[in-house]
């Protein structure tokens, strides 16, 4: 399947064979700097959200390949958003510009499904990626988080994986799910606590492609068997009890300690950012990934681009 025009939505349009050539593509783009393809053209970013490492990583991408980018940073705020616009208003307009793609990050789940049928429906031929939306997908941080793993364990397969933290909101845990459920002997594995467990959607889509699965509170026996940690924050937006998420931001915490009791092979990832659920003096062990893993985002961003756009 090609990705040639076609928008970035959710992780289900990275099958194997897709998976396959962008993680090739990534691999080249490591230490290899790639053709223009954009030519001074315009990308336009629109970020109703705040983030660090997918803008930058998307506009550094665009950068490289010759994009001239626009950007709304807090677009509820910088864009006639603040003045009540809609965002069917707004991306119409913008789609209107014949920009060569459209990034948007919304805290509304459905946000690029709307603009996307919107696309539709105008006849508007413009690529949409979807750089985070609510609590629902994070489609470009699933395939980097799935390359991190393929680029630090030499393989996809038979991979047991353990999510720690919030399970339940968490976007970039639903997205990667989605992608480990195409993986052959994946086993999935949830630690949270109970107001963090995952939802009944991702155990169903786990539960349909077959993939074993645990929930648990005790990660003790967890962390010296699997191969990923896979670390999350728990996320204080969704949390409308104070008292409710100091009781539950420390529960699991990644400290030195337990981090060596890892298998030397096994791997760390955080989608990013932290706040105090890994340790810093965890850093330096070789099994701390995430900091690769944010090196490997504009590389693959750029390779996606090049697949969409090119």
């Amino acid at each position: 399947m090609s990705l040639k025009g076609r928008s970035i939505l959710d992780a289900g349009i990275f099958t194997p064979d897709v998976f396959a050539e962008l993680a090739e593509r990534t691999t080249r783009l490591l230490d290899a700097r790639p053709e223009p393809i954009f030519r001074d053209e315009a990308v336009v970013m629109l970020f109703y959200q705040p983030s660090t490492r997918t803008r930058m990583s998307f506009q550094l991408a665009a950068v490289r390949l010759g994009a001239q980018v626009i950007y709304t940073e807090d677009a509820g705020k910088f864009s006639s958003a603040a003045k009540g616009e809609i965002l069917e208003d707004t991306t119409r307009i913008v789609g209107g510009y014949r920009p060569k793609a459209l990034v948007l990050r919304h805290q509304d789940e459905d946000a690029p499904y709307v603009v996307a049928r919107n696309f539709e429906r105008l006849g508007l031929d413009v690529p949409l990626f979807n750089a985070g939306s609510g609590a629902g997908q994070h489609p470009t941080q699933a395939v980097l988080d799935l390359y991190t793993i393929q680029r630090e364990l030499g393989r996809t397969s038979d991979v047991e994986i353990a999510f720690v933290g919030d399970c339940r909101y968490s976007r970039t845990v639903r997205s990667l799910v989605t992608l480990l459920a195409q993986c052959p002997g994946a086993r999935v594995h949830f630690v949270s606590v109970p107001e963090l467990r995952v939802g009944s959607d991702v155990r169903d889509a786990l539960d349909r492609a077959g993939v074993p699965y645990s929930e648990t509170d005790d990660w003790s026996d967890l962390v010296s068997r699997v191969d990923v940690l896979y670390m999350t924050r728990p996320q204080k937006e969704w949390f409308t009890d104070e008292a409710m998420f100091q009781t539950v931001k420390d529960r699991f915490v990644l400290d030195r300690a337990i981090a060596e009791r890892m298998r030397p092979e096994a791997r760390i990832l955080h989608p990013l950012p932290r706040n105090e659920e890994i340790a810093l003096d965890v850093d330096p062990l070789p099994q701390a990934a995430y900091f690769r893993q944010a090196d490997y985002g504009p590389p693959l961003r750029t390779a996606l681009f090049q697949m969409v756009c090119g």
